[in-house]
């Protein structure tokens, strides 16, 4: 299942997990990023068709990148700013 065929259905979870990286993506840390993946594989593990498990994987993984592209950034400004060396 491929991201697109997700937004052509009516998927509530996803939906709602995009609101989320939208509006509330500046205000959120990698950890909560992470708790937030953690969230969508244990919502997974108890989805009622594949379908579901597949989209809830999608969105775990999505989480799981936004941490990683914060911590890189955030390293970034850390060395930027001469915190780091």
């Amino acid at each position: 299942m491929s991201r697109g065929e997700l937004w052509r259905g009516s998927f509530d979870p996803l939906a709602h997990y995009f609101f989320c990286i939208v509006i509330f993506e500046v205000c959120m840390s990698a950890h909560r990023y992470r708790q937030l993946a953690k969230e969508c594989l244990d919502r997974a593990t108890h989805a009622r068709t594949p379908e579901d498990r597949d989209a809830w994987l999608l969105i775990a993984e999505d989480w799981l990148r936004l941490a990683v592209e914060f911590d890189a950034a955030a390293d970034q400004t850390s060395v930027s700013a001469g915190l780091i060396p």
